[in-house]
């Protein structure tokens, strides 16, 4: 069963980053980047909402042949992660990892991907990115998923 659109939650709108204090120079497709890469972690991990799955099936079929990376992806689809778009178990880890303000998700990017760079925004939108935040993320299902059954 998955999510319904009247208990959906936003999890993140790129238009609130590009739309604040973004930094001068950067191009925008960089506001979709740190959520893009967690998305493509969901479409690859099967935690879409079957809606969701028909509603951008060509879009999703052109991220999993590698036609587009996740933050294109993202980019596409507008720029909005809410609940709804997830299945029933892919909102739960969203709600407790990806959660912007409490989440370990955007510590684990700053530490792997952002640290080295200007600011978060700086991240590169790159296979070698989606790889190393993809191998933490599994983990961190993996621990959730086991810390559910105990």
């Amino acid at each position: 069963m998955d999510s319904t659109e009247s208990e959906a939650r936003i999890f993140d709108d790129a238009s609130h980053h590009y739309g604040g204090n973004w930094p001068p120079g950067l191009p925008r497709s960089q506001a979709y980047v740190h959520t893009g890469l967690f998305l493509g972690w969901i479409v690859g991990a099967g935690l879409c909402s079957e809606r969701f799955s028909t509603d951008h099936a060509a879009d999703l079929k052109t991220f999993r042949s590698g036609g587009i990376s996740g933050p294109a992806l993202f980019e596409r689809i507008g720029g909005i992660l809410s609940s709804d778009m997830l299945s029933d178990e892919g909102a739960a880890f969203a709600s407790e990892y990806f959660d912007l303000e409490q989440g370990a998700y955007l510590d684990d990017y700053g530490h792997l991907l952002a640290d080295r760079q200007p600011t978060a925004y700086h991240v590169p939108d790159t296979a070698e990115s989606a790889r190393r935040i993809s191998e933490r993320i599994d983990l961190r299902y993996a621990q959730w998923k086991q810390d559910r059954t105990q």
